[in-house]
């Protein structure tokens, strides 16, 4: 939703949310454990608005080419007929 409206996103690297990232480009995908990562990323973020004014641009653009509700729509169908035809042998 964040990169949706082209905010740079930082994100633990556990599943779910760094699959929807590109890391150094959209935003970052840090360790869960760790506090001295977010604090790094987030200050760079904080005090480079050129920096988070492209990842922001760069994560719309990664979310409306991969995320469309055409594209989610036609990637659900290929998973779904692969399964299919799994079945079917």
């Amino acid at each position: 939703e964040a990169e949706a409206m082209g905010i740079p996103v930082v994100v633990s690297d556990v599943p779910g949310p760094q699959n929807a990232i590109i890391d150094g480009k959209t935003g970052y995908k840090l360790p869960s454990k760790t506090i001295e990562p977010w604090v790094e990323k987030i200050s760079v973020l904080f005090d480079d608005p050129i920096l988070r004014k492209d990842m922001g641009n760069n994560g719309r653009n990664f979310v409306v080419q991969n995320f469309d509700d055409k594209i989610l729509l036609e990637k659900i169908l290929e998973n779904r007929n692969s399964l299919l035809k799994r079945v079917k042998k």
